[in-house]
């Protein structure tokens, strides 16, 4: 299915949904950077419990965020999220325009809370990669055999997680 990413909002909202599979969906946006604040994502998780959602064998491409979260209370309420086989592309190209912190906080996959995982995806245009969250609690988190084409920022923002927090094989 092909998604009309442009929209400055999100191409999937999940909201509250548990047992979810999103799998060969192509969204594409509109290679704009939409600033600090924005909800141009791939897939936006609000701030609602979410469990078990497996994402696959997608591609998206010119939007600010990939696979997402925007909570700061996710970690009781989000867990059971596997991110694989995605190509998740940002809008961040790599100019002299973009070497500042336009790029900080559009994040390729920013998976807190507890027992998620994203693996053999590949990354490329955004600020921070791979991440957890500030504010939020991340344990049971890995990122691993993952392709990080291009950050803006840092490949890996760790700074946030609590503990079993791994990044390894990149």
């Amino acid at each position: 299915a092909f998604i009309d990413g442009s929209l400055d909002e999100a191409a999937v909202i999940v909201d509250g949904a548990s047992h979810v599979v999103l799998e060969e969906l192509v969204a594409v946006g509109d290679y704009i950077d939409h600033g600090e604040f924005s909800e141009e994502a791939f897939v936006l998780f609000r701030d609602v419990v979410t469990t078990n959602v497996t994402i696959r064998n997608c591609f998206s491409s010119g939007l600010d965020y990939g696979v997402i979260t925007q909570s700061t209370t996710i970690p009781e309420t989000f867990f059971g999220l596997l991110v694989y086989g995605n190509r998740l592309s940002g809008n961040n190209p790599h100019s002299e325009l973009f070497n500042s912190n336009a790029t900080w906080n559009d994040d390729g996959c920013r998976i807190p809370g507890s027992g998620n995982c994203a693996w053999n995806n590949t990354f490329v245009g955004f600020g921070d990669s791979v991440s957890v969250q500030a504010g939020t609690d991340a344990s049971a988190v890995y990122f691993y055999r993952n392709l990080i084409e291009r950050s803006g920022d840092d490949a890996f923002e760790g700074d946030y997680s609590i503990r079993n927090v791994a990044l390894y094989d990149n």
